[in-house]
Formats: structure tokens, sequence, C-alpha cells
């Protein structure tokens, strides 16, 4: 069962980043019409079914993110909360092109920040803690 869910969740977050790259390549070639709008429901319901999946994942595998050895899952789901901010900003049209230039890559900064902490296990930011 949780394989299942943890290959799901790895599936959606490719499908999630195809449909953001696309959606933010149809909104500088200025198509932001037509299939557009399909495209932000579909990244949006994306991005929920991967809270979801992650929610899933934590609760079957019995993971508190406010226990110390725990912190790198306290700090993906940050990280997640950021990524989700920058990729609405990078999509948005009424925002001025260098700024979503600079928030599509900076999603991708927290792309990879994410996939560290999907792959290591250790937190970066809230080690001091106690």
């Amino acid at each position: 069962m949780i394989n299942i869910v943890k290959h799901t969740h790895e599936l959606v977050v490719g499908i999630s980043v195809f449909l953001f790259v696309l959606s933010f390549i149809r909104l500088q070639m200025g198509k932001h019409k037509g299939i557009t709008p399909l495209l932000h429901k579909l990244l949006t319901i994306a991005n929920i079914v991967l809270v979801l999946l992650g929610l899933t994942l934590m609760v079957l595998l019995q993971i508190d993110p406010f226990e110390r050895q725990n912190y790198w899952l306290l700090e993906k789901i940050v990280a997640v909360g950021f990524y989700i901010g920058m990729l609405k900003v990078a999509l948005k049209i009424s925002t001025s092109q260098k700024l979503q230039y600079l928030t599509f890559f900076g999603a991708f900064g927290w792309l990879a920040y994410i996939g560290k902490l999907a792959v290591t296990h250790q937190a970066i930011l809230l080690v001091g803690l106690k």
C-alpha cells in the first residue's frame, strides 16, 4: 500500500511539473486563452492531490514532522508552500515578465530543495533547533 501511494505521489509530481512548465510556456507565447485555463485547473488539482498523497504517506509511515529527527519533513512542507506561492506568481497574467521568469526559476530552486529533502531526509534550516 505504501509503495503504491509513494509511486503515485512521484508520478503526480512529474505531471505537476510538466503542467507548470507547459502553462508557463503558453503564457510567455501569449497564448493564455483557450486551453491555458484548463491547464491551470489541472495544475491546481495535481497540487491538491500531491498534498493529499503527501499527508497520506505521512500518516501511513507514522512520521511526525515536529519530532527532531523528522524536521526534514517540516522543512519540506514549508518548501512546498513556497513552491506553490512562486508557481502562482509565475503564472499570473498581470505580473511583469521579469518577475514571472524570476519566480519560474525560483520555483525550480524550491523543487530541487524539496527533492533533496525527500532523498536525504536531512534537515538543513532547522538543524540547530532542540
